[in-house]
């Protein structure tokens, strides 16, 4: 109602139909009243999502059907059912993470993955469509009613919210482009790279030419090939600590390095955003697929120096890389996490 007032004192008639986008009939029922009303319907905003956040391995197709059908569904309904319309705006708000992923959220990244595609389809049949990868909002949304959700974002990938009255305002210029699907984030890059490993491939060449300094990876894996094996393994220890006290929020200190880090918080998602930190840090590849319970800095430690050495065997490695693309069941539960 407040919505209502406001528009109308900016001199807009503006009316509420309740309907579920994804069912059609329901969705076709409340264009039929939007029709009768008049004028004629000149402009569709898709700005609909549900989440239902997890890790990959836990995901499936109940909860992706559930993020997908207010996305997909609901789009995919509006652009059939609005063709006999003289439809000149058919805005859909995806997400900055789809060109890149977002550790837990492999449904919401394949929704807005499936709206980008829509827009690019309708595009190339003539029909106004525009697909905005939106980054966080920080006053409206989902990160307004959550301040750990946005701290968690911030602390991973650098990413620094804007309002949503910057981000609208910018929107008029992205409609001019004429391009089907455009992103607007703030996104500290050289972060980013830590937690997701995908920005090192070719599609990214023009964003890594913007990062900040390298952190100096290979300075620190040619120092640690110097050492003799048992200073080796203690700075390799330090830098583990380093990386879990940065997620997990603490000094590194407060790290013990023979106690399970299941136990102190570690979770996860969060062993993602330590594998891609410490791959960052040494330059090399980190066999961490998952968060055991028995996963220690100190264990971690040694197999970072039998990788750093090369004397682990064959059969060891094979196994790390299978475990990281099929990786087991005994993860702690999954933190959340939103856009």
């Amino acid at each position: 109602e407040a919505a209502v007032r406001t528009l109308a004192a900016l001199g807009a008639a503006a009316t509420v139909h309740a309907a579920d986008a994804a069912d059609a009939r329901a969705l076709q029922a409340a264009l039929a009243e939007i029709r009768a009303e008049g004028p004629p319907l000149v402009g569709v905003v898709h700005a609909a999502a549900v989440f239902d956040d997890g890790a990959a391995s836990a995901m499936d197709a109940g909860r992706f059907a559930r993020v997908l059908a207010p996305k997909l569904d609901a789009a995919l309904n509006l652009d059939r059912l609005t063709r006999q319309d003289p439809v000149a705006l058919f805005l859909m708000f995806s997400s900055a993470t789809t060109a890149m992923g977002n550790p837990g959220q492999a449904n919401y990244v394949a929704a807005n993955a499936a709206l980008e595609a829509l827009a690019r389809r309708r595009q190339a049949e003539g029909l106004p469509a525009l697909a905005v990868g939106w980054g966080p909002i920080a006053d409206a949304g989902v990160l307004a009613e959550n301040a750990t959700t946005a701290e968690t974002l911030a602390r991973r990938l650098g990413v620094e919210a804007m309002t949503a009255t910057e981000s609208l305002d910018a929107l008029p210029a992205l409609l001019r482009s004429g391009a089907p699907v455009l992103s607007l984030a703030r996104i500290g890059w050289r972060q980013a790279g830590m937690a997701l490993p995908i920005l090192e491939e070719p599609l990214f060449d023009a964003v890594r030419g913007q990062r900040e300094a390298s952190t100096g990876s290979g300075d620190l894996r040619a120092h640690l090939l110097t050492l003799p094996p048992e200073e080796a393994r203690a700075l390799l220890r330090q830098v583990v600590r380093e990386e879990a006290a940065r997620i997990l929020r603490l000094p590194a200190e407060a790290i013990p390095t023979d106690a399970p880090v299941a136990g102190m918080g570690l979770d996860s998602l969060g062993g993602l955003e330590l594998r891609g930190a410490l791959e960052q840090r040494l330059g090399m590849s980190v066999p961490l697929a998952s968060v055991t319970e028995d996963l220690t800095v100190d264990l971690l430690a040694r197999r970072l120096s039998e990788g750093l050495s090369g004397n682990r065997a064959e059969e060891e490695t094979v196994a790390d890389i299978v475990e990281q693309f099929e990786p087991s069941q005994r993860m702690t539960p999954p933190a959340e996490a939103a856009e």
